[in-house]
């Protein structure tokens, strides 16, 4: 029965995701990449399931250094944006961050073929005052439209303290 709901589930995204498409040119703007993103993350939130309509592909550096001025300001503030929140939740579990963010990976999220916005990872600087400020780093990771107009963190994949490793 489950398997059976995922799979109507995936039809019908499927089905929307390729009007979408249809409709657009798969040029989506912000609103439709969020909400086409959200609904595929019901089935599937690390969307990595087969016969899905939203695929992610990494980013070489290559890629990224192509990236234009205007997309590097949108990811820098989208990782502000995204960390906004940090103090109302990661940071009252006791920990602590300069809030100065790394670009950790970009994925371009593919619908299509094309690439129709991106899933990043970032991370800042980070202490866990429970352990005596021992060192690590916050890490996030959230979605970018491909209009740069809307940026939202990926809640399958909420922010979380990673302790350095030790020598």
């Amino acid at each position: 029965m489950k398997n059976a709901l995922k799979t109507i589930i995936l039809a019908a995204i499927t089905i929307t995701t390729l009007q979408v498409a249809a409709n657009t040119g798969v040029k989506l703007t912000g609103a439709q990449f969020e909400k086409l993103v959200n609904r595929t993350q019901k089935a599937c939130p690390l969307l990595n399931c087969k016969n899905q309509p939203l695929t992610l592909v990494a980013l070489t550096q290559a890629q990224i250094s192509r990236l234009d001025a205007q997309t590097r300001a949108a990811f820098t503030k989208a990782m502000s944006n995204v960390a906004d929140i940090w103090p109302d939740t990661i940071l009252e579990g006791g920990f602590d961050t300069n809030f100065k963010f790394r670009m950790d990976q970009i994925q371009g999220v593919v619908l299509a073929n094309q690439i129709v916005g991106y899933r990043f990872t970032f991370s800042a600087e980070a202490w866990d005052e429970n352990e005596n400020k021992a060192p690590g780093r916050i890490t996030e990771h959230a979605f970018l439209s491909q209009d740069l107009s809307v940026d939202f963190r990926d809640e399958a994949a909420l922010a979380e303290f990673l302790p350095q490793a030790t020598k």
